[in-house]
């Protein structure tokens, strides 16, 4: 297969690209600096250098694919604008063909609760409060045409990195004052590891 990959040297879509390749497809990494070629280059993906933002260079990435899997993700107060931005030019564009779109989410659009499935209400906490409108986006694009999948991984761990890595390497404090805030309450999320 034929495979766009966003993200292509992140924490999730490094993990993501070393699996595609090992499956045998053929990838398009996007990369946003030139510095990062050689990463995506030497494990055998072509390097594409662009702005994600800029939807019609982005529809222009989208010939002759068979997947598009989105794992780009800034992690700051853009992230939402992003996300808006790759959705807005690739689903139109996709419509009608038979190219799968899939979506990284996560398990926090749920928020607190218990035994939550694929059906479970979104009750995010403020710092991923964007996501459920961005899932919803990607799940009714099947309504005119676009084959999609939005995969919500748990917390991911492993290669040194992860929430778990972030927080057995966090700040501490020397009293009883909690030096990190880890939102979702009594939830009880799995790890999952990244590859």
């Amino acid at each position: 297969m034929r495979v766009f990959l966003t993200g292509a040297t992140g924490y999730l879509g490094s993990n993501v690209l070393s699996q595609l390749l090992v499956q045998g497809h053929q990838v398009m990494a996007h990369i946003r600096d030139e510095n990062a070629a050689p990463t995506v280059t030497t494990q055998g993906a072509t390097p594409v250098l662009g702005d994600l933002t800029d939807s019609s260079w982005l529809r222009a990435q989208l010939l002759d694919l068979d997947g598009f899997v989105h794992t780009a993700s800034p992690n700051d107060a853009t992230s939402a604008a992003l996300d808006a931005a790759v959705l807005g030019a690739v689903l139109p564009a996709l419509a009608g063909t038979p190219t799968v779109y899939v979506h990284t989410a996560g398990t926090w659009i749920h928020g607190n609760g218990h035994n939550i499935t694929e059906d479970s209400p979104f009750l995010p906490p403020s710092i991923v409060a964007w996501r459920p409108a961005v899932v919803k986006r990607v799940r009714d694009a099947a309504h005119y045409g676009v084959h999609t999948v939005v995969v919500a991984p748990a917390n991911l761990y492993g290669n040194h990195g992860g929430i778990p890595a972030l927080i057995a390497n966090g700040p501490r404090t020397h009293d009883d004052r909690p030096a990190l805030l880890y939102p979702g309450g009594r939830q009880h999320m799995s790890n999952v590891y990244v590859d």
